[in-house]
C-alpha cells in the first residue's frame, strides 16, 4: 500500500511540474551511444533504450542510457550513462555527469568532468563559453601512487580550454527535445569533425538548426 501511494505521489508530482518522459532506442558503436529510433513504445529493446526527461519548458533535464533494465556502465570509460541538465537562467546550461548514486563525479583518466557549464547568447543559439569542473576525492588516487603534484598537473591540463566555447552541448544530440528545440553550437562548430549519425542529424535539422542543411 505504501509503495502504491509513493508511485501515485511521484506521478502526480511529475504531472504538476509538467515533466514528461520519452523513450528512444539506441545502440553501442565502437566509440559512442548512438540513437537508433526516436520515441519507442518498446522499452525492452535488445540494444538498450534511452530515458529522456523533459520539463514544462520542453527542455531536456535528464538522460539515462539503459541496458537490461540497468544503467549502462559497461561501455567505454568516457561515455556517461546518466546525465542531468540544469537551467539556472535563460542563457546557462549546467551538465552534470552522474555516478551510480546520482552524484556528479569526474573521471580524470578519461577526461570526463563532473560538471560542464555552458554560457549562451540571449537567443540561446550560440555557445559563448564553457567551464569544466572536476570535483573528486583525491584520497583514492593518492593511495594508488598518484601525488598531489601529479593531480594538480593533470587538472591544469584538463582545464586549459576553460573559457573557450565548446562546439556543442555534450549529449544534446541524444535528446529529442534539447533546449525547447534549439541545438546550440559555437561559432567554430565544424560539422565535419563532430560525428552524429543520420538519425541524430535529422532531428537537429527538424529543430531548425541549419548546420546540416545542404
Amino acid at each position: 500500500m505504501k509503495r502504491l501511494i509513493f508511485i501515485l505521489g511521484l506521478i502526480i508530482s511529475q504531472v504538476a511540474c509538467g515533466q514528461k518522459i520519452y523513450y528512444h532506442e539506441y545502440y553501442e558503436t565502437a566509440s559512442d551511444f548512438a540513437v537508433k529510433k526516436w520515441n519507442c513504445d518498446n522499452k525492452d529493446s535488445p540494444n538498450g533504450f534511452i530515458i529522456e526527461k523533459v520539463d514544462a519548458q520542453n527542455r531536456v533535464t535528464e538522460i539515462k542510457f539503459m541496458k537490461n533494465g540497468k544503467l549502462n556502465y559497461g561501455g567505454l570509460c568516457y561515455l556517461s550513462p546518466w546525465l542531468r541538465f540544469d537551467y539556472p537562467n535563460d542563457s546557462t546550461i549546467i551538465l552534470s555527469y552522474l555516478n551510480q548514486d546520482g552524484q556528479p563525479e569526474e573521471n580524470i583518466e578519461c577526461e570526463v568532468p563532473s560538471k560542464m557549464t555552458y554560457y549562451l547568447t540571449s537567443d540561446k543559439k550560440t555557445i559563448k563559453s564553457s567551464i569544466a569542473e572536476f570535483e573528486f576525492d583525491p584520497e583514492p588516487y593518492l593511495k594508488n601512487e598518484w601525488t598531489k603534484e601529479s593531480l594538480d598537473k593533470i587538472l591544469i591540463e584538463l582545464k586549459k580550454d576553460n573559457g573557450k566555447a565548446s562546439p556543442c552541448i555534450d549529449y544534446y544530440s541524444k535528446s529529442q527535445s534539447k533546449l525547447n528545440g534549439v541545438f546550440p553550437v559555437s561559432k567554430d562548430f565544424d560539422k565535419l569533425n563532430i560525428y552524429f549519425n543520420e538519425i541524430e542529424k535529422k532531428e537537429i535539422k527538424t529543430v531548425g538548426n541549419t548546420v546540416y542543411s545542404k
